[in-house]
């Protein structure tokens, strides 16, 4: 055989080997990333360190105010049989704040403070667990995809099935981003906005970064080459909607919320839903807050925001 004949076949047959072995890390990561995993409460671990580090004086205070409350365990059925739960905690006023937590989130880890300060406003707050999370069922969390669907059957049943005059869907992170791919649906009339609190673009583009920022180009190159096809085949569900083309026909006013020190979801994709957005905004953007704090920093300001947005 002539040597350049041999030469071709190492080639190829390298190429090939790094093929699969990206291919193998590829599936290993998507099943770390997406699967449902053990999610420890913030007023359990040492928060010194991390972005909530210094905020422990007001996040320890609502944890305990809220573990103390009496609430009810509410069940619904997904599109795709799964068994879906939230907490319900009655106010006075007949009006329900809906609070749809991140990624791999403790609901109270996103909600404690906001959660007792609509509250003490005599709110209603219906907490749920997504998909993949808590006493909900579900293998898979699908960043926004299967939850957007998830989240309009939610605001069906308080609309038929609790005493709630008014709903307000308040979404963080994976749930803002559950907010914005159901933005495009027809809501029931007791939805009067849409509160999106740091929420990506995409979610392909998202979990991209992520890996960036982790492994660098080549995790970047994994996400880009296998994650779509996993999804599909392995998640059942797609990476290919966008968070900022739902937004283009929104149908509910939405409020817009993002850090301009974010780390996790850079600030100009906050903007960028913003920008795209087809109904009535408005936007409280903090240039001093980091992923998820804009509330621990600002919680004023957006009740300000939001009762604005109600009154008009």
């Amino acid at each position: 055989m002539e040597w350049y004949w041999i030469l071709l076949i190492v080639v190829l047959s390298t190429i090939l080997f790094l093929a699969l072995i990206l291919y193998i890390l590829s599936v290993v990561g998507f099943i770390t990333v997406y699967s449902r995993t053990e999610v420890k409460s913030f007023d359990k671990i040492d928060l010194s360190g991390t972005k909530y580090g210094g905020f422990e004086g007001v996040l320890y205070p609502a944890f305990k105010f809220m573990r103390a409350l009496p609430y009810e365990d509410h069940y619904i059925e997904s599109f795709d049989g799964l068994k879906l739960h939230a907490k319900y905690y009655k106010g006075t006023n007949n009006k329900l704040m809906l609070l749809v937590h991140g990624y791999h989130a403790d609901p109270l880890n996103n909600f404690a403070i906001i959660g007792k300060r609509f509250l003490e406003d005599g709110y209603s707050l219906l907490m749920i667990d997504q998909r993949g999370h808590g006493e909900s069922g579900g293998k898979w969390t699908t960043f926004g995809d299967l939850e957007s669907n998830d989240i309009l059957r939610w605001m069906n049943y308080i609309d038929k099935n609790l005493n709630e005059d008014t709903i307000i869907p308040y979404g963080v992170s994976l749930g803002c981003a559950t907010l914005e791919m159901a933005s495009s649906s027809q809501m029931p009339e007791k939805v009067k906005c849409l509160i999106l609190d740091c929420g990506y673009a995409s979610p392909l583009e998202q979990m991209a970064k992520s890996y960036n920022d982790k492994l660098g180009p080549i995790g970047k190159l994994v996400v880009k080459m296998f994650f779509r096809m996993h999804a599909k085949v392995i998640g059942k569900f797609s990476l290919n909607r966008k968070c900022y083309l739902e937004l283009e026909k929104a149908t509910k006013p939405c409020l817009f919320i993002h850090g301009g020190k974010d780390s996790t979801v850079p600030f100009e994709k906050g903007e960028k839903n913003y920008n795209h957005c087809g109904a009535r905004k408005e936007k409280a953007f903090f240039p001093d807050s980091e992923h998820n704090t804009c509330f621990m920093q600002h919680g004023d300001e957006i009740i300000e925001r939001i009762n604005a947005l109600l009154s008009e």
